[in-house]
C-alpha cells in the first residue's frame, strides 16, 4: 500500500468519530424541550452531553496511537452494549455502539497498515547485525 493510500485511509477512522460525536451531541438539544427553567435545561443538555465529551477525550489522547484509539473505541462499545443490553432498545443500542466499534476496528487496521509502512528504526533489534 502506497504511503499516500495510508495518509487517506488513516482519516477515516478519525471523520467517522467526529461525526459520531456531532451526531450525538445533536441529541443533548432535547434537553429543552417541554415547561422546564432554563436552568434545568442546561443542565439537563451538559448532563447529556457527558457521554460527548468522553468520546472527544478519548479521540484527542489517541490521536497519533491507532493501536491505543483501536482498543479503546472498541471495549467502549462492547462495553456500553453490555452494560446498556436491553431487548427493547436494540436499534438504539445499534445505533449508539456500532460506529464506535467500527471505528475501533479501522484505528486497528491503520495501525496495521503503519506498522507495515514504517520503515524499522535505527537501533532496533531485528535479529541481524549489519
Amino acid at each position: 500500500m502506497k504511503k499516500k493510500t495510508f495518509h487517506s485511509f488513516i482519516w477515516i477512522p478519525r471523520s467517522l468519530t467526529i461525526l459520531y460525536v456531532l451526531f450525538a451531541a445533536i441529541f443533548a438539544f432535547d434537553s429543552f424541550q417541554g415547561d422546564k427553567s432554563v436552568f434545568v435545561g442546561i443542565l439537563d443538555f451538559l448532563y447529556q452531553l457527558v457521554p460527548v465529551i468522553l468520546i472527544i477525550i478519548l479521540l484527542i489522547i489517541t490521536w497519533k496511537r491507532p493501536w491505543w484509539a483501536g482498543l479503546v473505541f472498541l471495549l467502549t462499545g462492547i462495553g456500553y452494549t453490555l452494560y446498556f443490553n436491553s431487548d427493547q432498545a436494540l436499534t438504539r443500542n445499534l445505533l449508539i455502539t456500532v460506529p464506535l466499534i467500527l471505528a475501533g476496528f479501522l484505528f486497528l487496521v491503520s495501525g496495521f497498515l503503519k506498522r507495515k509502512i514504517t520503515p524499522p528504526k535505527h537501533g532496533s533489534s531485528s535479529g541481524i547485525k549489519p
